[in-house]
């Protein structure tokens, strides 16, 4: 998955990532709303991509999930879903460290002022054990900001990429009955809500998207208390048995 060098960023895209083309048809998408990008920075981002990806892959297995093929005894159903953006440009992905801001917001929300586990395997496995799950409604790992965000070429992504994210946690996972939705960033969220008018159907339940759901602050960040809010439970009320 090598580009061509020389060429136009967007020819070398459409020649060298016919694979990553199949895979993430939004590529393209990308480069419409980060005209500037180089080469190198694509072959970087790929990278994150990957790793990002890898790493989801590993958490789905902690669930006893709709596919039969779950290892571990993550809850049978997720009961809290958390919607982001994408994994960061800095390559900490929140289910690969726990080192990171949003990491630790979540684990305040659900288990207060315990500390996080030293191995972060346990971690991952009490969030999975009480049922909360978090998914990115963009893939790609780079820096979007507020200025990206009201382009016409995010909220496109957001449009096209919507029904796929949608489709693999159906494929993946069982949603509770009384599932709990939250949105991690404003503008982010308002572009979610913007492409599904009708909210999305999750385990053959339609559920809404609406802007009670965001969990940001002012500051622009999901917090451990606007989390607990939005989730309809008491902050902290959850023990991690596996630290």
């Amino acid at each position: 998955m090598e580009f061509k060098r020389g060429q136009n960023t967007k020819e070398a895209i459409g020649i060298g990532r016919e694979g990553a083309l199949k895979k993430h048809p939004n590529l393209p998408d990308l480069v419409d709303l980060f005209p500037d990008l180089t080469v190198a920075e694509i072959d970087s981002l790929m990278e994150r991509l990957k790793s990002a990806e890898e790493h989801w892959e590993i958490n789905r297995k902690r669930y006893n999930n709709s596919t039969g093929n779950a290892e571990g005894n993550g809850s049978s159903c997720i009961k809290y879903l958390l919607i982001c953006e994408a994994p960061p440009i800095s390559g900490k992905y929140f289910y690969k460290s726990t080192n990171d801001y949003l990491f630790k917001q979540v684990w305040k929300c659900f288990f207060g002022n315990q500390p996080i586990c030293s191995n972060p395997y346990n971690a991952y496995h009490c969030l999975a054990n009480i049922g909360f799950l978090l998914v990115d409604s963009l893939p790609f790992p780079i820096k979007y900001t507020s200025y990206n965000r009201k382009k016409p070429a995010y909220k496109k992504m957001i449009d096209k990429y919507l029904p796929v994210w949608v489709d693999n946690l159906n494929k993946n996972f069982t949603f509770c009955a009384d599932l709990k939705i939250a949105l991690g960033f404003k503008l982010n969220a308002l572009a979610i809500i913007n492409a599904s008018p009708n909210g999305i159907n999750l385990s053959g339940i339609q559920r809404p998207i609406n802007s009670n759901m965001i969990a940001a602050s002012g500051a622009g960040q999901p917090t451990s208390n606007l989390l607990a809010q939005k989730f309809e439970i008491n902050k902290g009320m959850f023990e991690c048995s596996n630290c």
